[in-house]
């Protein structure tokens, strides 16, 4: 999970970060090079198909049930609505739920 001061700088200020960035802050559970990613996932997704279906199962749950308790669903429900407000917001005030933002100039924005 992320914390709140970095989750904040980062939505205040709209800076971009690294793949290593983000490894260090426990967002992502490692960082290969692009060119490795495919053949890295496709790995990782062959070893987890070898194990017990119904261990998987059981341990997703425990892991999810764990989540939920600590409030993390109704958190990322909440901020998911906050998100559709502002597409609604923009639509509204700009006419473009994006403001008039696309990929290339959010990127060009964050620097």
């Amino acid at each position: 999970m992320l914390g709140p001061r970095f989750a904040k700088e980062i939505l205040f200020t709209g800076d971009r970060f690294t793949a290593q960035r983000a490894y260090e802050l426990g967002m992502v559970s490692r960082v290969v090079p692009r060119e490795d990613l495919a053949g890295t996932a496709l790995a990782m997704a062959e070893r987890i198909a070898e194990m017990p279906a119904f261990g998987l199962a059981l341990a997703k749950r425990a892991v999810n049930q764990c989540e939920d308790l600590m409030g993390l669903r109704p958190g990322m429900d909440a901020v998911f609505g906050l998100h559709h407000l502002a597409h609604a917001h923009n639509a509204e005030v700009s006419g473009n739920s994006l403001a008039g933002m696309d990929a290339r100039s959010m990127k060009k924005a964050g620097g």
